[in-house]
Parts: C-alpha cells; structure tokens; sequence
C-alpha cells in the first residue's frame, strides 16, 4: 500500500515537471530590443537610418518634388516628414493630399490669392515652384518669405501688439486693477511679416479713432468707466512693460482730460512697499511720473522723480 502511495506520489511530480517545462516551451522568447535612429535632411525629409553602432542600414532618395526613387511608398513618414499613403502614392499634408509625381496639390489652396503680390494665384502650385528651399508645412501656404501668409501673420502679430494692452485694461470684471503682464511678440525679420505688422498695426489704429470707447477703451474705475484713446493706451504698455514683475496690478484714474496710471510693488521689508505713478495729458504724452517708497508704518521714505522736464511720448 505504501509502494502504491509513493508511485501515485511519484506521478504527480512528473506530471507538474512535465506542465512546467510545456509552459515553458510554450513561452515565446523575447525578441532583443532594437534601436534604429532616422536622420532627415534639410527640408525634413528622412533620408538615412542608422543602428545603435552608427551603420547606415537604409538610405531614401527623392526626386525634386518628393517622388521616391527606387523605392515604393510605404505609408510611413517621408517628403518633408509628411506621411506617405501607399494604396494612392499620394502625401498627406493635413490639409491637402500632395502628388509627388506631377508636383501639385490635388485639391485648392483654402488660403486666399493675394490681389497685391500675385501669390498663391496658381492654387495648385507647391512650395512657390522651388521645393529645393521651400516647404508646404500644412498643405496651406509655403513658408518663403515673398509668401502671402506671412503678410497675414505680420496682422496677426500687430493685432496682438496692439490689443494685448487693451485687453489687460478691461480684464479685471470690477473695473479697478489692470493685469500689467504680457507678451509682444514684435514685427519679425521677415520682410512681409513686416509689412502685415505696419498693415495690421494701422488698421487697428483707425479703428481705434473711429470708436475709441469701444476699441481704445478700458473699463478701470469703479465710479466710470475710463475710455482711453490709443496713444494713452500705448503709453499705458510702456508703464506697464517696465513695472517691476512683483506688481499688484494698475489702477486708472481719470484726472482732467488727462488719466493717471498707478501701481503698488510689495517691498522685500514686510509691509514695506513701491507705489509707482505717472500722469498722461490727453495726447498720451507723459506728463509726470514718479516712484514713493513707504515703509511698513505707512511712513514717505523716498520720493523719486522718473520724468524729464519735458512731456514725452
């Protein structure tokens, strides 16, 4: 009885050993991790991949307008990084598909032509017809700089420069602290960025003097509301550009046909404090500005007079 124990014993164990060792079997090994690296040239476009030991193992080639050479698409990324679609060897550019083979778009451009320049007239065209210097990033508009979207990003850029100011002074609901921070991201390098800066900047300079209420104006007293006129609004900008970053905030107040622009820095002595002020004419030129430094009892430590003799603009 005992033998019949020890062989039932016996089986068991064997039969576990035998469901270890199919399990393992039946495991699939783990492939080794590889590490490729994709290098691109200048327009984007992958052109090599190399291993982790620095060996090129593929290399792609383009003709002009991005057509592979000796290579079939493969619906990874490819000219100019945009994704390739095998089943119609067209590029996805997100708003278009591309054809490498006869260089156009198949569909229009969704930008406007440019009455001034011509640009953009041929609306099938791709990257101004020189794909060896420019690209289409998002199948809208080429990033040359004779492009028409620049011209329309220099506005964007002036409508920002122009309004962040005035946005900052209506931004606070009970109409009597001004958020003093923001961006101004500048005309750019590009010549017509440069020129939609100019456009932008005076067209929304018109609209200004057409409704100055509406358009310059900023809600910032508690009793009335404070209708600046761009020039006065410009020069509330430079104030606040220069304010220290710890400030609380701008209050404006209406004094004559003039405003006065004020604003309080907490010192690094507790309680302690720097209460900046200046005085603007109805001309946006400056007419007084000064810093009051106060010490936690309330007490006038130092008074600074930051303005010249004459106004300034």
């Amino acid at each position: 009885m005992l033998r019949g124990m020890a062989v039932q014993r016996i089986g068991k164990i064997l039969y576990a050993i035998c469901l270890l060792l199919l399990a393992i079997l039946m495991t699939p090994v783990a492939q080794a991790q590889v590490v490729e690296y994709v290098h691109t040239d200048a327009l984007g476009s992958p052109v090599a991949i190399t291993n982790e030991s620095a060996q090129v193992i593929d290399r792609t080639d383009y003709e002009p307008y991005g057509n592979l050479i000796g290579k079939v698409n493969n619906d990874r990324p490819g000219y100019t990084g945009h994704v390739m679609d095998s089943a119609t060897g067209l590029t996805y550019m997100q708003q278009r598909y591309y054809d490498p083979t006869i260089g156009r778009f198949l569909s229009t451009d969704p930008v406007a032509a440019d009455a001034n320049t011509g640009s953009l007239f041929n609306r099938y065209w791709y990257a101004s017809n020189n794909p060896y210097r420019f690209t289409d990033p998002d199948g809208r508009c080429d990033n040359s700089p004779s492009s028409f979207c620049n011209f329309v990003k220099g506005i964007v850029l002036a409508v920002h420069d122009t309004i962040a100011p005035i946005a900052n002074a209506i931004a606070d609901p009970d109409g009597t602290k001004i958020d003093g921070s923001y961006d101004r991201f500048g005309p750019g390098s590009n010549p017509m960025t440069q020129g939609g800066y100019k456009f932008g900047g005076a067209l929304i300079t018109a609209e200004a003097i057409k409704a100055p209420s509406t358009v310059a104006g900023a809600v910032v007293d508690a009793k009335a509301p404070v209708a600046l006129t761009e020039a006065q609004t410009k020069n509330l900008a430079r104030f606040n550009s220069k304010l220290p970053a710890a400030n609380t905030g701008t209050t404006v107040e209406r004094t004559g046909k003039g405003v006065t622009f004020t604003s309080e820095v907490p010192g690094k002595v507790p309680g302690s404090q720097a209460t900046y002020q200046k005085t603007v004419n109805s001309a946006g030129q400056t007419t007084g500005y000064t810093k009051t430094t106060t010490a936690p009892s309330g007490q006038v430590i130092h008074v600074k007079d930051k303005f010249p003799d004459k106004p300034q603009n």
